[in-house]
């Protein structure tokens, strides 16, 4: 359990010590924005506008040695933290671009036009872009996915690994409070603790840098974020006619008779095989937001739970032996017996249609009814969620190691939820009144539910999805769809001051099998019926920055368009 003191020291540890924080922002007083790129004005150096970039440049050792040399000229000095740079052929007001040739005669006194209004104006909207950058560098939570003791020669990949070993190991550093012994690498996103004197903490970057692999990450980029790419601006530019042949095409998908096709040779089979099941579909195929590629999602209900590893195993080969009875019709591809949800993945080959099996819970047939409710309910839901669903592949952000699309219908339904105000799961159960436990978990949500908000265009709801989630608090709170509203990630550290619906969640960690929700992840949105459950804990902390910035990029993009159209 990623416990309370661990959640304070965040807090401290994710800082940039004072020392450090003063150094960078006397540098970027040099730096001149240039839409995606970055213009260092003592070293003449373009470079991508990200705050790996810009670490990286600023110690590098040819910077250093730049910048320690301005003080040897106090006018030009002066001058250049004004974004006015002399050079030997010319002058130049980066700030207002204008500049003078040495060989000419001139009017401009550089001296007096630094004091003028407009200069200053300039100047100020530069420092704010500026300042934009500082932010990413005061709080590195969202820069750092790896983590070491130098100390030790450990490594981690793992935050709560890291935690406890600083914990167990270093226990002092944590009850001190100090932040005094980290340092970082954004290139490398990796942070350090070592107990060297902060007047050394240079030189261990130093040191760093000359790594093998630091130098790989140099050149790859990999952990950098990157531009919004041209087929999410090209996709964000045709938001309604593109969001309407998606509902379009998921109506036609919704109807498609291979599908019933699949689910009754499935009976069939079953039923030969006298094989004491209901057969469910459940997933996208269900709630409307499947596409013409989105496999089928099948739960035989055998009335039981079915838990326990062996048992799991037993039943998984009970229904392939069902499967192979029928060979011709029935391709049996993949198995995953392990995984928190355990499926059999086959091929129907009549239809040639993808059908995943799954055989130990009942929960995902429940959340098909609650999410085919809310986008009967109010379908703009199911518009916003089918074309976002594109957004997120475009993006490369979708997938197991990404946000999934199961994960992304929360997002939408918590937004609408907290923006206009439409139900909670809490005030659903609460006015259907009917108690129905599946898994240990209540679901008695009515089937219809009453959503009395007016439409909004698909356009506006974009706006206020990407404004939401490219401001929100990750390192603090949770995405709570049962509540409508965000819950601390403290509360779940100290779980007495959870409200009162969360009170089977709270039970269940008091049984023999604990399953406590995941606040350690970088991205924290819990399943509306299945308490324990992080639907995010797979995103990493760099795939949520980019999910972040894309965010905020993307509303850019969308007012630019409205503006013009």
């Amino acid at each position: 359990m990623y416990c309370k003191d661990f959640l304070d020291f965040e807090e401290i540890m994710f800082v940039c010590n004072y020392k450090k924080l003063e150094r960078i922002k006397s540098n970027l007083q040099f730096f001149f924005p240039l839409s995606d790129k970055i213009l260092c004005l003592i070293c003449e150096n373009l470079q991508l506008c990200n705050v790996q970039a810009i670490y990286e440049h600023i110690n590098s050792e040819k910077h250093i040695i730049k910048f320690n040399m301005l003080h040897e000229n106090e006018e030009h000095l002066e001058l250049l933290k004004q974004l006015v740079k002399i050079q030997p052929a010319y002058t130049k007001c980066f700030a207002c671009d204008i500049h003078t040739f040495q060989s000419r005669k001139t009017n401009i006194d550089f001296k007096n036009h630094i004091n003028t209004s407009s200069h200053k104006n300039n100047c100020n909207q530069l420092r704010n872009q500026i300042e934009l950058i500082l932010k990413e560098f005061q709080n590195l939570w969202y820069s750092i996915q790896y983590f070491a003791c130098v100390d030790c020669n450990k490594k981690f990949r793992i935050k709560i690994k890291f935690m406890e070993h600083l914990n167990d190991k270093h226990k002092e550093i944590i009850r001190n409070e100090t932040n005094s012994k980290f340092d970082f690498c954004l290139t490398c996103a990796t942070l350090w603790y070592k107990t060297s004197d902060i007047k050394d903490i240079h030189i261990n970057y130093e040191q760093h840098c000359q790594l093998q692999m630091h130098q790989y990450l140099k050149k790859s980029n990999d952990f950098a974020i990157t531009p919004l790419p041209q087929t999410l601006q090209k996709l964000l530019r045709n938001v309604n006619e593109i969001s309407a042949n998606l509902f379009q095409l998921s109506k036609k998908v919704l109807n498609d008779p291979k599908v019933t096709q699949l689910t009754d040779a499935l009976k069939h089979i079953v039923g030969t095989c006298q094989l004491p099941v209901e057969v469910f579909m459940f997933g996208s195929r269900v709630t409307g937001l499947a596409l013409t590629n989105s496999d089928i999602d099948i739960y035989l209900n055998f009335g039981d739970e079915c838990i326990e590893p062996q048992s799991i195993k037993r039943r998984s080969k009970q229904i392939q032996d069902c499967l192979h009875t029928d060979h011709e019709n029935w391709d049996i591809e993949l198995t995953l017996d392990r995984s928190r949800t355990p499926i059999i993945k086959v091929k129907h080959r009549s239809t040639g249609l993808q059908c995943d099996i799954s055989f130990t819970k009942g929960l995902s047939v429940e959340n098909s009814k609650l999410i085919r409710a809310f986008n009967t309910a109010y379908p703009p839901c199911q518009k916003l969620t089918l074309f976002l669903k594109k957004w997120l592949s475009l993006a490369g952000l979708s997938g197991p190691d990404g946000i999934t699309n199961y994960a992304l219908v929360w997002l939408v339904i918590f937004y609408l939820q907290v923006k206009l105000k439409i139900p909670s799961i809490v005030d659903l159960i609460k006015s259907h009144n009917q108690s129905k436990i599946i898994s240990g978990w209540e679901t008695g949500v009515s089937d219809t539910i009453l959503i009395n908000v007016s439409q909004q265009p698909i356009h506006e709801l974009l706006l206020g999805f990407f404004e939401y989630y490219g401001g929100f608090d990750y390192m603090h709170l949770i995405v709570c769809p049962l509540l409508g509203e965000t819950c601390q990630k403290k509360a779940f550290a100290e779980v007495s001051i959870l409200p009162n619906s969360m009170a089977l969640y709270i039970a269940q960690l008091r049984g023999d099998n604990p399953e406590y929700f995941r606040i350690d992840s970088p991205m924290c949105v819990q399943d509306p019926y299945d308490l324990s459950h992080n639907l995010t804990k797979a995103v990493s902390i760099l795939m949520l920055k980019r999910f972040k910035h894309y965010c905020n990029e993307s509303l850019l993009v969308l007012r630019s368009v409205i503006a013009k159209s």
